[in-house]
Parts: structure tokens; C-alpha cells; sequence
């Protein structure tokens, strides 16, 4: 057998595991591709969980606001009834006590499903950094501020109701407190400030929070939509 002869065997082997190793990397990034592509879907998919809670947060606010709304009003009607004891409409008094420590709604911001695409290290797969990063921003600042005061606001209403008003006002005989001129006197300050400065201050967060979501509701649309997932 001359020298010819013997390579070609050899040849062909060589050939056949270049052929191998080369479809095997071939399937291994045609794999890598296809767990970018599950791992881009599934973080799509919680980003358009994110898009509802903050459309569930956005349709919440109008209620919300139309009574915060109405409280002005109930708080400057308290504030002049407690400045002219002698005149006090007390079922009127008693009622508007009533509607202010059970009707102070507030908003609390959902995030559940941004936590869950930032734990989870979602975050890499969402394309757009600008729109990450808004999101990011939106939800430790924006969102943190109106929780946090949400609760302040609640937490001074309850002071003044449980605290000042049951000094000054008898809830039981719907009527002053025996020589409780001082608290009524001091009630009224608490419940003018109440309306107008808590009360406007709180309103003006809620209009910024619907105002944010607003916008990033139709970018995350337009960037779900771009991506061929919506």
C-alpha cells in the first residue's frame, strides 16, 4: 500500500471530528441563544406585570384624590366649629370627626413586580437601560415618597383624632368635653393645618405619581410592543 493510500483514511477521520466539534458548538450557541431568548421572554413577561400594577395604582388615584378633595373642606368646616364653641352643631361636628378618622385614604404603592424583576436579576434582559433606569428611579424615589408620606399623613390624622379630638370632644354624649376650651381651641389649629397643608401637599404627590405612571406606561408599551411581546 503506497503512502496515499494510508492518509486518506486518516484524512476522512480528521475530517469527521471537525464536523463533530463543530456542530457541537454550533448546538451549544444555538442553546446559549435559545436561554437569552426564554430568559428576555420571562423578564418581558414580568415587566408587563409591572405595566398592571401601576395601571391598578393609576385607576386607584382618582378616588382617592376626590376625597382627599372632599376632606379640605370637612377640615376647614371642623376648624371654624371648634373656634365658636358655643355655636357647635355637635351632630355635625360628631359626623365630620367620624368621616375624617375612617375616610383618609391613602395610596400604597405596588411593587411586588418590580421586586420580583430586580431579586431575580431580570433587570440585564430588559433592552432599553434608559427605560430601567427611569424605573428604577420612579420606584426609589417617586413611590417611596408617597408611601412615606402616606404615612405620616395618616399618622398625624389619627394623632388628632384619637389623641387631640378625644381631649377636647365626648364621643359618647356627642358633645364638648366639661372645660375643654384649651383642646377644642388647640383641635381647631391641628385640624386647619391638617387641611391646609397636609391635606394639598399630599394631593399634589398623588397628582406627580399619576403624572410619572402616565409616561412610563406608554413607554413600557412601546417597548414591550417593539419587542414582540405584546
Amino acid at each position: 500500500m503506497n503512502e496515499g493510500q494510508k492518509a486518506r483514511p486518516w484524512g476522512r477521520w480528521a475530517g469527521e471530528v471537525v464536523v463533530i466539534v463543530a456542530s457541537v458548538f454550533v448546538a451549544i450557541y444555538l442553546e446559549g441563544l435559545a436561554d437569552d431568548a426564554e430568559r428576555a421572554a420571562d423578564a418581558h413577561a414580568v415587566l408587563a406585570q409591572v405595566s398592571a400594577e401601576l395601571a391598578s395604582d393609576l385607576e386607584s388615584i382618582p378616588a382617592i384624590r376626590q376625597q382627599q378633595g372632599e376632606l379640605v373642606e370637612v377640615y376647614a368646616a371642623l376648624s371654624d366649629w371648634m373656634g365658636s364653641p358655643r355655636s357647635l352643631p355637635t351632630d355635625s361636628v360628631q359626623s365630620a370627626l367620624d368621616y375624617v378618622g375612617f375616610n383618609n385614604r391613602t395610596l400604597y404603592p405596588s411593587s411586588g413586580a418590580w421586586r420580583a424583576l430586580t431579586s431575580a436579576g431580570q433587570l440585564v434582559w430588559v433592552e432599553d437601560q434608559a427605560l430601567v433606569a427611569r424605573l428604577a428611579n420612579f420606584y426609589e424615589n417617586r413611590a417611596i415618597q408617597l408611601e412615606f408620606n402616606g404615612r405620616d399623613y395618616d399618622f398625624n390624622v389619627n394623632e388628632v383624632i384619637r389623641v387631640t379630638a378625644t381631649r377636647a370632644w365626648d364621643f359618647q354624649r356627642r358633645e364638648p368635653r366639661v372645660n375643654g376650651g384649651a383642646d377644642l381651641v388647640e383641635l381647631s389649629g391641628q385640624l386647619r393645618y391638617l387641611g391646609t397643608s397636609w391635606n394639598p401637599y399630599y394631593i399634589s404627590l398623588l397628582d406627580q405619581y399619576a403624572q410619572e405612571i402616565e409616561a412610563l406606561l406608554i413607554d413600557i408599551d412601546a417597548y414591550l410592543t417593539g419587542s414582540g411581546d405584546n
